[in-house]
């Protein structure tokens, strides 16, 4: 699974879960529209979950939008959205 973490212009930060069939690009445009016209990408990879400890990480980066994962301020936004999905 792959994601991107969006600002919108008031400055609210929102991560968004997609298949790994999907390019990182191609996403962004879809959520943000053209020329990123509702906000900007921040940050962007993979998840990996850790079967053994229960526990989703977001790591990597995106190639195509030129971004790195931040680590912890990510997975926070991942962790808080799964509980909200679940």
């Amino acid at each position: 699974m792959k994601y991107i973490v969006v600002k919108n212009f008031a400055g609210t930060e929102s991560i968004y879960l997609f298949s790994s069939t999907l390019n990182h690009v191609n996403m962004a445009l879809k959520i943000c529209g053209p020329q990123y016209a509702a906000g900007e990408v921040v940050s962007a990879g993979s998840i990996m979950y850790d079967e053994d400890a229960g526990v989703c990480t977001c790591i990597g980066e995106s190639l195509t939008l030129k971004v790195k994962s931040r680590g912890e301020p990510d997975n926070i936004l991942l962790r808080a959205s799964l509980r909200t999905m679940y």
